[in-house]
């Protein structure tokens, strides 16, 4: 979608664009095949190419060019965005509680997100921290992990809801507010062609950099543990993920009438995969972690003072699993828990 997007951006479509225009965009591309599929296809093409060429041709490069993109252009929007009407309102709902809104599936939801955004309980982590030199200071860089990853959702945040405000538009709209309210919003700005074009070639960026974080794990694995060439191992996950995704795909259109459990494809496996695999994934890896690798091991890899350690199993063999078992399960309503 953010691909197709930046060629409607760049002809300039989004500029003065009306209400009924922006939905019939996006329902259009939603509601065609053969568009959603080339788009599918090219970035799932973009990504496996990224990752075949290597961790240091392709994966540390690519990164190193695209990250720095991501936050200065977010740095330009955000300043842009102080001068717009609906900046402390914006302010207001990012940083001021409303704990009557927190629900069990509130909670559910949150849990998935952190797991998905921090690129836990998936591999990713793993497989980037192998990269890593030997003296590296795992907990160091899991620190800065953490504060980089929460300082640019935060300047997400600043990105889109002011102008989300300054329209008067309803922030809790999902994909919507990306692809129907912000385009219909940023086209009635000045400079709605430079803004409109940057946005979602913003958007694009963050969503390739995650693919590629999803795609090297498994290319990992069978490269290791098949002893295959990294290129032809890309390849074939690739294929077999763009595969799955066709489906996703084709569930606005051709399978739109077809249901697994009341949701529609993409909404099953985006649950499924956000709220229930992340979490249990992340649950089982620290459960490793902490029980199955020896003491010498994970105490040299952290590089933590003998009470940090400690506290670290405690925490990750203990405490981390038990709260997100609980959660998983009071979230779904199981056994009669609810949050």
């Amino acid at each position: 979608w953010s691909l197709a997007y930046i060629e409607r951006a760049a002809s300039g479509a989004f500029v003065n664009i009306q209400a009924d225009e922006v939905g019939e965009l996006f329902t259009r591309l939603q509601e065609n095949p053969g568009l959603i599929l080339f788009w599918h296809t090219l970035a799932m093409v973009l990504t496996t190419w990224v990752v075949a060429r290597g961790v240091n041709r392709g994966i540390e490069r690519a990164t190193s060019l695209m990250v720095p993109l991501l936050v200065a252009m977010l740095l330009i929007l955000t300043v842009y965005n102080f001068t717009t009407p609906g900046f402390n309102q914006a302010l207001d709902f990012m940083f001021t509680p409303d704990f009557s809104q927190v629900t069990g599936q509130t909670v559910l939801v949150a849990l998935g997100h952190a797991f998905f955004t921090l690129s836990l309980g998936m591999g990713a982590i793993m497989a980037y921290g192998s990269y890593l030199p030997e003296k590296t200071s795992l907990a160091q860089v899991a620190g800065w992990i953490l504060l980089l990853d929460t300082g640019i959702a935060l300047l997400a945040g600043l990105v889109i809801f002011p102008i989300v405000y300054s329209h008067g538009l309803n922030p809790g709209e999902g994909a919507g507010l990306v692809f129907i309210t912000l385009p219909l919003a940023v086209g009635a700005l000045d400079w709605a062609y430079f803004l409109s074009v940057l946005l979602f070639v913003m958007i694009s960026i963050a969503a390739w950099t995650s693919a590629i974080s999803l795609l090297e794990p498994a290319t990992a694995y069978i490269q290791q543990r098949f002893g295959i060439a990294r290129a032809r191992g890309a390849i074939m996950i690739g294929v077999t993920i763009w595969a799955l995704g066709v489906l996703s795909a084709l569930s606005f259109n051709l399978l739109s009438d077809v249901s697994l459990f009341g949701q529609s494809i993409f909404n099953f496996k985006d649950f499924l995969s956000s709220n229930i695999m992340l979490p249990l994934g992340g649950m089982l890896i620290s459960l490793f972690a902490v029980w199955k690798l020896s003491r010498s091991e994970s105490e040299g890899d952290l590089g933590l003072t003998a009470g940090a350690y400690r506290l670290w199993r405690v925490l990750a063999g203990i405490i981390a699993p038990l709260s997100v078992a609980l959660i998983l399960i009071a979230g779904l309503g199981l056994f009669g828990l609810k949050l």
